[in-house]
């Protein structure tokens, strides 16, 4: 966690100017407001995972959390509301003084609900609604990412057998061209054998 506040420092911004950590701590997007509600939510989280046997380790770019062999990024979104840009009056007198001025084509605004997202993809565990925050959530974040982790384990187990009876039937398919191969040369054989005896 506190790489990961460190981390905040690097000065990054994403594409919707919200700071994101640099370095390999967790993935967090949030706004400046929210910062400090993401932490204490996320350091939560950690210890209920901790606690009910799930470890934590950095992956390739963000912290990631182990569940039944699957590995997932574990962090916490901030949505924002897109606008098209207000230019400011300072850069409306600029551009009316012939100035080279550019500007963004949309702002935004961050909504001020969080999510927490398990996995590299868009979809929220949990999420803020009107009648609950995800603080009153953790547990049921807990077991959506189990379930994940677990569907994740079924689909490799079906892939594994899908797999094995593929090479099965690539195995059999080789060796019944074998024994084809082998009647065929027998075949020339006598057939070249006769043409002798003649």
């Amino acid at each position: 966690m506190a790489a990961t506040r460190d981390a905040f420092n690097s000065g990054y911004k994403d594409n919707r100017g919200i700071p994101i950590p640099g370095g390999r701590g967790f993935d967090i997007a949030v706004s400046v407001g929210q910062r400090k509600r993401a932490f204490r939510v996320l350091n939560t989280l950690v210890k209920a995972l901790e606690k009910r046997g799930y470890s934590l380790r950095p992956g390739d770019r963000h912290m990631q959390v182990e569940m039944f062999g699957s590995h997932f990024t574990l962090g916490i979104y901030e949505p924002t509301k897109r606008s098209n840009y207000v230019p400011t009056e300072k850069e409306l007198a600029a551009k009316s003084r012939g100035e080279q001025s550019y500007w963004p084509r949309y702002q935004y605004t961050p909504s001020g609900t969080l999510e927490i997202r398990c996995g590299d993809g868009h979809d929220a565990v949990v999420k803020d609604t009107v009648r609950q925050p995800i603080e009153e959530q953790l547990n049921l974040a807990v077991e959506v990412m189990a379930r994940r982790a677990i569907s994740r384990l079924r689909y490799q187990k079906e892939q594994e057998r899908l797999a094995a009876i593929r090479e099965k039937r690539r195995q059999e398919a080789l060796a019944q061209q074998a024994i084809q191969d082998a009647e065929k040369q027998r075949l020339a054989k006598l057939i070249a054998d006769a043409q002798r005896w003649q």
